[in-house]
């Protein structure tokens, strides 16, 4: 089993747009091949909010099929265009991924 999690964390002010987000890559976990489970955790402390999604996959590889969805790919090209055009502002966003494999004894 694989695991993934994501965590974004902002400012309260920003927590709707994050709230936002998170909700769009939540609704595209419905039904995809490979997928076992699906969380979305979160958590505040003063100014600060965070958001987790954890997945559980049979295999790394069905994660890696999700992650390479024409829908993604495309959001990341046009990111890294406005990025190397200059066109691109600042994430209000912070970005953690962690990946593990599931140790069975």
């Amino acid at each position: 089993m694989f695991i993934t999690e994501v965590a974004f964390s902002t400012t309260k002010e920003n927590e709707q747009k994050l709230y936002d987000k998170v909700e769009k890559n939540a609704n595209e976990l419905v039904d995809v091949d490979g997928l076992i489970d699906a969380e979305v955790w979160t958590k505040s402390k003063g100014d600060e909010v965070e958001y987790v999604i954890v997945s559980k996959w049979q295999e790394k590889q069905h994660f890696q099929a999700w992650v390479s969805r024409p829908s993604h790919v495309a959001e990341h090209k046009e990111m890294n265009k406005k990025a190397k055009e200059g066109d691109k502002p600042q994430s209000p966003f912070k970005k953690v991924l962690k990946q593990y494999t599931v140790v069975e004894f």
